[in-house]
């Protein structure tokens, strides 16, 4: 909230960066780095996020099995506790200045996701509805479309920082982040695909925002999956008329002056 207490002469117009372009902090985002660097590496920083080795070790033997416009299909495997685990994620991806992102997908067990791949696309179950032809148009061009994302149980609605209020903030400024939905609906982590450069604590407002709700899971063919989502908040600044003086000024002092012209 705006602070009526103190006075600010310079009010703050912030400009949200491009999607991608924004920041540079690792491991926010993946860089592409050096030329030559290939896709294997570059999906292997984001994997290294989305499963830290907290009792796991770091995913191995990635393998792209598939590539579309925009996206890719690969398969990899973790270690937990001696058990090993065959993975297969639909993965978005997008690149803008040098910066790669995975910007949404889903993941789940190579051999459940794998079949369910094929069900859908070519012969689907009696249990489902068959899709429809331009449904299996869309997904022959987007595979990531076979999973609907997870939508939040509540209305996100972030704190808006004081960081922000002190600056007075002017116009809307928006947060972008993934977040990575377990497949019982509960965000595990969330990194920032874009947001307002200066930052002023909104990054760290909406990711704490997002880590409270919680999400309707994302099925595929019935079974849930863990969801990588993109998740948009915007926080409402001061309206465009504060540019003006009198509106940055707290306080409009006005003179009061009496029938005699003396000044009170």
């Amino acid at each position: 909230m705006l602070s009526l207490r103190r006075f600010f002469p310079l009010a703050v117009a912030l400009t949200c960066a491009v999607a991608g372009a924004d920041d540079s902090r690792p491991p926010d985002r993946q860089t592409s780095g050096a030329p030559g660097d290939s896709e294997v590496q570059r999906l292997a920083e984001f994997l290294g996020w989305a499963h830290p080795q907290d009792g796991c070790g770091p995913p191995s033997g990635i393998q792209i099995t598939g590539q579309w416009a925009g996206g890719l299909t690969a398969r990899y495997e973790i270690v937990c506790d001696g058990a090993p685990r065959a993975l297969q994620g639909v993965f978005q991806t997008r690149e803008k200045d040098r910066v790669w992102q995975v910007y949404a997908g889903f993941e789940s067990e190579a051999d459940r996701i794998g079949a369910a791949l094929q069900t859908l696309k070519n012969v689907p179950s009696p249990a489902l509805e068959p899709p429809s032809r331009e449904a299996l148009s869309r997904i022959a061009d987007n595979p990531l479309d076979l999973v609907p994302p997870p939508k939040p149980t509540a209305e996100i609605l972030p704190e808006y920082p004081e960081e922000a209020g002190r600056a007075r903030l002017i116009g809307d400024a928006h947060v972008g982040l993934l977040v990575e939905v377990s497949p019982e609906g509960v965000p595990l982590r969330a990194r920032p695909l874009r947001g307002p450069d200066p930052d002023l604590g909104m990054r760290r407002s909406a990711t704490e925002a997002v880590m409270r709700s919680r999400f309707q899971p994302a099925r595929l063919a019935g079974h849930p999956v863990t969801y990588f989502a993109p998740v948009d908040l915007t926080f409402a600044g001061l309206p465009a008329e504060s540019r003006n003086w009198e509106h940055r000024a707290l306080f409009h002092l006005v003179a009061i002056v009496s029938s005699d012209d003396a000044v009170i």
